[in-house]
């Protein structure tokens, strides 16, 4: 009965979200990845360019479903993200012998 609700809310949640930010294409790219699509036709129906904007979109799909259903709250979001960038640090290597 719980996992029903919850699929309820999100359903209308993704509805509510594809609304209120009707050029990223939320209800699509929900549908697509419900039937299995590739990124590759995904690409195709949301008019994307490349198979990392369609990586990025699902994340950020995901982000506002998860703050929407009152799961993620934005500030720990922010601080994920942050530490995310923050890994993506340049290195060089060492000029030490061993």
């Amino acid at each position: 009965m719980e996992r029903t609700d919850l699929i309820n809310r999100a359903i209308a949640a993704i509805s509510a979200l594809d609304q209120r930010y009707p050029n990223r294409g939320y209800q699509k790219l929900w549908q697509g990845k419900l039937q299995g699509k590739t990124q590759v036709e995904l690409i195709a129906d949301l008019g994307l360019k490349s198979q990392d904007a369609v990586s990025k979109r699902w994340r950020e799909l995901l982000e506002r479903l998860a703050e929407e259903l009152g799961l993620l709250q934005t500030a720990t979001i922010q601080l994920e993200l942050k530490a995310t960038s923050a890994k993506n640090v340049r290195r060089s290597r060492s000029t030490q012998a061993w």
